[in-house]
């Protein structure tokens, strides 16, 4: 309806909604606009300096390594302080390899036989004599033979292949354990394969072989840092703003999509699908702005707030994300009381139970079913309370309307309070340069509308605590009162409190940022210089190690696992005890080193030297060395080492994106020669306004792209660079010519074919399937959650020396340590998707694959963060008065209770991780073991202190949420218990679960009406779930 008042789109509105998102929002994006003219300009200017004999000259036969850097490894797009630290790890691999190169080349002069030497000079002045007639000094005779490997010396190849492989092994493991210095590592690396390929050529000392290459690199980056600083200059200061800027438009995205749920619960599947698309979106901005932070401090800016002031927002923000990642749990819990009411539960959801979805599970296994997928148990308590419901007209999709009008204030108040801080750090971080008297008139509307969004909150929140909460609870009076024992199992109220106390922890946090935001802008009312603070943030920005996504136990395919960093101290080497001595330190030694060879860190740096030294061969053979350097072979070589990856699966991907890319790179290389050239062999002018307009799309691409679809954007820019930089070399140097145009493209293609033929036969010595790296990074990943949820529990029941409840606030060091372990879990199983989606390509070679299996797996693990985070956040908000009264009476801390969900999550874990069926016996659903422990101690409880009687007050509101969170994780578990059970296999029991039905109807029945009434209130039947 809303849709059908809205004004027709315009016709370039409907050209931009057929783009990609990432194109449609840069385009009508003036930030993005100007960032793309400067790359191109930059990138521009680079090809204008092939044009020119002067300087082509003085760049030498490298001189399209310029344009190289400008539209494929650093196009000009970054703020000056990243780009400049781009730059100089750049450069300074590039020396780094030189240097390797130059004592490769020094220890192999030392290392030729000279009297081969001067033998094979002697024979080379006389096959020459007729051509070289009148050349006293050797070295001119030299010159023509020394590529045509006449110089080539057995002693001296080999001392190249050793500095070559311990180079490409040292940068292969930066590559690895420090990524922040890819370009360090990749340019290293480029630099000692061009210095090891040509170096054995030559039999006298050639130290600068590089500078042509340094020349062009140099050439390159006076462009670029002038262009960034004169050209729409930008910082990291400001970048981060704009960054931080669409965070808090997806965080109004995901507040509205929780308002779409709760005012129209029809139709959520499709509103479902949308927060979990914001959820992906919501962690990465977040994990870009962390990836940001680091160089805040490190740079001069102008502006009203300092890298300081701007990392300060970083915290309430993270907070703010986690808080709504919890509230997602409502869509999950709405959806299924929604389903519960329509009598579509099992429709919908209990095929994660029903074992009529077991794939590879024997016959035998599945005839042992019965024909429900609840137990005797769970089928009486559910009849009980659906009675219960159906008496007083409490259905979940009935009372939305009560939770609508209770929450009404306070999501209007936080929409206006983000929106607000929204438009106040965008007129901050885009009015960086007017003048004060402007700034000051344009800010007062701004600085207006924040001050009144925070009061409008405020105020909302202080009227929901004091007394728009009490009418969550009045429907339900009526219910009440005919309970003889307390407050019966009502799903929608459950619901309605989860909602409630989830959105008052967003509101609070979110009024948090407001306030800061307010003062910081109050006390930075001018744009002034800032200083950088402290330099070493960009060493601790380039060093950091990524250890939850990089790093693996040595002799483990699994990483370390997520959620608890401290898990080494607890693990036990059952097979050693102590190491003592220099032969046993040393004999352990290397035993950790071999299984660290087995790990996919160490394949991938043995596969990228492997590779390296087979397609270095051809360069020192006299057979194939001419042919090697006329072809450029080292490009073949340089190929080979970028399409390494860590599994069969992610080199597949890159396999043929990187495939894909290099022929549109021809096809775009070639229409800019021939359009700009015709058949001739190179017109400046319009050679210049081919590729000015050519250049616009590709650096489009190249700045905007996908990170996943970072690895195809470059290697069609570097392509089409090649195609036209070796093309206008060709004809206006003198080198040794293989043509231009499609003599260059179809040699450039075979290049790249050969480089991705030799790595994809690397990666199969060993092979490395993703596939068994998503199953155990699965269960490494489920192995942190339960160590979260431990960690939580003994919080919650948790006592301090004098006897008492620990005392949980928001600052305490547990649950600082468990945000950070959460934040952790969350952003390591966003990476684990790239992983999942990856392994689908090893269906080429190794068969069908469950994708769906592992993908729900992964949603579901996500939701599992978000409810630990509900329950960590929850029990904060509860008194530790009432966490001791309640111990006893509360069935989800109980120990018995406790043991069984650990018990789940170990042996799920393990499954996964060994690839081992799991036993029938285990609980399929912990509801059932929740319920029989409350059986068994109703049998035994005297008396309790009921929690019903106190429903109406606030803290009722953060306990109950604490507990429903325990028991959302339970039913998660049950899913993943159930996913497990189809990929794993189940060892069956024949007739355990008709046993146990039976054994639950005599021994473990509900009580009945009347024995219910003699009992007094318990806060079991307030706290369970429904």
């Amino acid at each position: 309806m809303a849709d059908a008042t809205q004004p027709p789109k315009g016709i370039a509105r409907r050209l931009l909604d057929v783009f990609p998102d990432w194109v449609s929002s840069n385009l009508t994006s003036s930030r993005s606009l100007k960032t793309w003219f400067r790359a191109w300009l930059a990138a521009w200017a680079a090809l204008i300096l092939l044009l020119p004999s002067a300087s082509i000259t003085a760049m030498g036969n490298t001189a399209f390594y310029a344009l190289l850097m400008g539209t494929a490894f650093i196009p000009a797009s970054a703020p000056i302080q990243l780009f400049l630290i781009m730059l100089v790890t750049a450069i300074g691999g590039t020396c780094m390899g030189w240097g390797l190169g130059a004592a490769a080349m020094r220890a192999a002069l030392a290392a030729r036989d000279q009297e081969l030497l001067q033998s094979t000079l002697l024979k080379a002045q006389e096959r020459r004599v007729s051509v070289a007639a009148g050349y006293a000094n050797p070295e001119a005779v030299i010159k023509l033979d020394v590529f045509q490997g006449l110089f080539l010396d057995t002693r001296a190849s080999v001392v190249y292949g050793v500095f070559l492989i311990a180079s490409v092994f040292f940068f292969g493991l930066v590559r690895t354990y420090a990524p922040p210095l890819i370009f360090f590592s990749l340019f290293g690396t480029i630099a000692i394969d061009i210095f090891c390929t040509i170096g054995p050529l030559f039999p006298s000392p050639q130290y600068l072989i590089l500078n042509s290459l340094l020349i062009s690199a140099a050439m390159y980056s006076a462009i670029a840092i002038v262009v960034i600083i004169f050209i729409f200059p930008q910082t990291v200061n400001h970048a981060y703003l704009s960054l931080l800027s669409r965070l808090l438009a997806v965080i109004m995205a995901v507040m509205s999509a929780q308002n779409d749920i709760l005012l129209d619960s029809r139709d959520i599947g499709p509103k479902l699908d949308k927060s979990q698309t914001l959820r992906g979106a919501m962690f990465a901005l977040l994990r870009g702005l962390k990836a940001q932070a680091g160089l805040l401090n490190a740079e001069f800016t102008w502006g009203r707030m300092s890298g300081e002031d701007v990392a300060g927002l970083q915290d309430p923000l993270t907070d703010i994300v986690t808080r709504l990642n919890a509230l997602m749990v409502f869509v999950k819990l709405s959806h299924k009381s929604y389903s519960r009411a329509r009598g579509t539960e099992n429709a919908e959801s209990g095929d994660s139970d029903s074992e009529k979805a077991l794939e590879g599970s024997s016959k035998a296994s599945t005839t042992s079913i019965p024909p429900t997928t609840e137990t005797y148990l769970i089928q009486q308590w559910r009849s009980r309370h659906t009675a219960i419901q159906e008496e007083h007209h409490l259905h979940f999709s009935d009372l939305l309307p009560v939770l609508q009008s209770a929450t009404v204030d306070v999501r209007k108040g936080m929409m206006a309070g983000m929106s607000a801080v929204q438009t106040s750090l965008a007129f901050a971080n885009e009015n960086r340069y007017r003048t004060p008297w402007t700034a000051r008139k344009d800010s007062s509307a701004v600085d207006t509308r924040l001050d009144e969004a925070c009061d409008q909150l405020g105020q909302a929140l202080k009227e929901f605590k004091a007394t728009k909460r009490l009418g969550l609870i009045a429907p339900y009076e009526a219910a009440l009162k005919s309970q003889a024992d307390g407050m019966p199992m009502l799903p929608g109220l459950h619901v309605n409190y989860v909602y409630s106390a989830s959105l008052v922890l967003v509101a609070e946090v979110s009024l948090a940022l407001m306030e800061h935001v307010r003062v910081l802008l109050s006390q930075r009312a001018r744009n002034r210089l800032w200083a950088p603070t402290s330099l070493r943030a960009i060493a601790h920005a380039l060093t950091k190690r990524q250890v939850q996504e990089e790093d693996t136990p040595a002799g483990k395919d699994e990483e370390v696992p997520v959620g608890q960093t401290d898990y080494d101290s607890y693990r036990k080497d059952p097979d050693t005890r102590s190491v003592r001595g220099p032969i046993q330190r040393a004999f352990s030694s290397m035993r950790k080193a071999y299984a660290w060879s087995f790990s996919p860190n160490g394949l991938y740096v043995l596969r990228y030297c492997v590779v390296t030294f087979a397609l270095w061969l051809p360069a020192v053979f006299k057979t194939s060395a001419q042919f090697y350097y006329q072809e450029k072979g080292v490009w073949g070589l340089i190929m080979a080492q970028m399409t390494i990856g860590y599994f069969i699966g992610e080199h597949l991907s890159v396999y043929f994106t990187r495939i894909l890319g290099t022929i549109v790179g021809l096809v775009v290389g070639l229409l800019i020669w021939y359009i700009g050239n015709g058949h001739g062999t190179g017109n400046p002018y319009g050679f210049a306004a081919s590729s000015a307009v050519f250049l616009a799309p590709l650096m489009f691409i190249r700045v905007f792209v996908p990170a996943k679809h970072m690895p195809s954007a470059l290697i069609l820019n570097a392509t089409a660079s090649l195609v036209i930089g070796y093309s206008w070399l060709n004809t206006h140097l003198p080198v040794v010519s293989f043509g231009y145009g499609w003599d260059v493209a179809w040699r450039r293609f075979v290049l790249v074919v050969i480089g991705c033929v030799a790595s994809f036969l690397v990666m199969f010595v060993p092979p490395k399937s993703a596939r068994k790296a998503v199953r155990v990074r699965n269960a490494t990943a489920i192995s942190g959650l339960s160590n979260v949820y431990l960690a939580l529990t003994s919080a919650w029941i948790g006592r301090d020396s004098g006897g008492r409840s620990e005392v949980l606030t928001k600052d305490s060091d547990t649950i600082l340590h468990l945000k950070t372990q959460l934040i952790s879990v969350a952003t390591q199983l966003l990476s684990l998707n790239d992983v999942v989606e990856s392994a689908r390509w090893e269906a080429f070679v190794l068969g069908e694959w469950p994708y769906k299996e592992y993908k729900t797996m992964l949603e579901v693990e996500q939701d599992m963060v978000a409810v630990l985070a509900l329950m960590g956040m929850s029990l904060v908000e509860v008194n530790a008065e009432w966490r001791r009264k309640l111990l006893h009476e509360t069935q989800i801390v109980n120990p018995n209770f406790i043991s069984d969900v650990l018990s789940v999550f170990s042996l799920v874990s393990h499954s996964l991780s060994r690839g081992e069926p799991l036993h029938g016996v285990i609980p399929r659903q912990l509801l059932d073991r929740l319920l029989y422990h409350r059986a068994v101690a109703l049998q035994h409880q005297q008396s309790s202190q009921s929690i019903g009687r106190e429903l109406g007050s606030y803290e009722a509101l953060f306990y109950t949420s604490a507990v429903i969170s325990v028991v959302q994780l339970s039913q998660c578990l049950d899913e993943l218990h159930a996913i497990t059970r189809r990929l794993c296999g189940e060892v069956p029991f024949y007739g355990f679960d008709e046993w146990k039905n039976e054994h639950q109807r005599v021994h473990h029945a509900f009580p009945s009406s009347k024995a219910q009434a003699e009992r007094r209130p318990n806060s079991d039947d307030t706290v369970s779930t429904a």
